[in-house]
C-alpha cells in the first residue's frame, strides 16, 4: 500500500508545488491523480519517487509510506531496486540509443534471464517495436517512444507503476491504446498510480481517482462515482448538468479546464 499523508513540496524555498495532500493507493489497483496544469500533479509522481532535489523541490511536511518504507528519507536507487518505477512526462528516452538498448537500460538493476523475460513481455504488449530493435530510439514515432517509455519502465518488473501523462500529444487511436496497455499491465498485477489530463479515458479505468488543483485535492472517489460526478463532467469533461457538450471546450482533456 502507497499511503501520502499531509504532503508539502516547495520550490526553490518559494514557491508551493503540494500543500497538504492525502492520497492512499491500495495494492493491485489503477489509481488516477487528475488536474489542470500546473495543479501538483507531476510533483506528487516526484515526491513519491524522491526524485525533488533535481528540480530544486523539497517535503516541507507530511509522509510517504509505501509497504513500510518511507520514501521521503529513502535514495531514488533504492526506491528502484525495491520495484517503484516512473515513466516520466515527455517520455524521456535515449535518442541516440537503439530501441534494445533503451530497454536494457531499463533493466539494468536485474539479471540477464530477468532482462530477457521482461523484453519478451514489453515487446508482446508493443509489437511495433519486435521490428525497430536495431533502430535508434529517436527516429521512432510520437506513440511508439512512448511505447518506448512504458517499455522501459516495465524492464524493471515494478510492483508501483508511476505513469506520468502518457497519453499526452498521441492521436485518439494512439490513446486508446496506450489506454488498453495500462490495463493489461494493471490487470497482471502491478499496481498504477496513473497522472493524466485526458479525465475521460483515465476515469473509464481507474479504480479510485483524486482531483487536484492549485496544490491540494479538491475531490476524490471511486473513478466511476466521479465521472458520474455533475462537478467532473462540468469542469473537466466539458459537460454541463444537462449533459450536453459546451460548444467551446474541449470535451477530454482536464488541461483545457480555463477554457470552460
Amino acid at each position: 500500500m502507497l499511503m501520502v499523508n499531509g504532503l508539502k513540496v516547495t520550490y526553490a524555498g518559494v514557491a508551493e508545488g503540494l500543500r497538504g495532500v492525502d492520497l492512499t493507493v491500495e495494492e493491485g489497483q489503477l489509481v488516477t491523480v487528475l488536474g489542470s496544469n500546473g495543479a501538483g500533479k507531476t510533483t506528487l509522481l516526484r515526491a513519491i519517487s524522491n526524485v525533488l532535489n533535481a528540480f530544486n523541490g523539497v517535503v516541507t511536511a507530511g509522509a510517504i509510506d509505501w509497504d513500510g518504507l518511507n520514501l521521503v528519507r529513502t535514495r531514488a536507487d533504492r526506491i528502484v531496486s525495491r520495484g517503484l518505477i516512473q515513466a516520466p512526462e515527455g517520455r524521456g528516452i535515449f535518442g541516440g540509443l537503439t530501441v534494445e538498448e533503451n530497454l536494457r537500460v531499463g533493466g539494468f538493476l536485474r539479471s540477464r534471464a530477468e532482462q530477457r523475460h521482461q523484453q519478451k513481455r514489453v515487446l508482446d504488449l508493443f509489437p511495433d517495436l519486435s521490428d525497430r530493435l536495431r533502430q535508434h530510439a529517436g527516429l521512432l514515432s510520437g506513440g511508439q517512444q512512448q511505447m518506448l517509455a512504458i517499455g522501459r519502465a516495465l524492464m524493471a518488473d515494478p510492483k508501483l507503476l508511476l505513469l506520468d501523462e502518457p497519453s499526452l500529444g498521441l492521436a485518439p487511436k494512439l490513446v486508446d491504446d496506450v489506454a488498453a496497455v495500462v490495463q493489461q499491465i494493471n490487470q497482471a498485477g502491478t499496481t498504477v498510480v496513473l497522472v493524466e489530463q485526458n479525465a475521460s479515458m483515465a476515469l473509464s479505468m481507474a479504480d479510485y481517482a483524486y482531483v487536484l488543483e492549485n496544490g491540494r485535492v479538491s475531490l476524490h472517489g471511486p473513478g466511476a462515482e466521479l465521472r458520474d460526478s455533475d462537478e467532473v463532467r462540468r469542469l473537466y469533461l466539458g459537460q454541463g448538468s444537462d449533459d450536453e457538450p459546451d460548444e467551446d471546450t474541449d470535451p477530454v482533456f482536464v488541461g483545457n479546464k480555463e477554457q470552460s
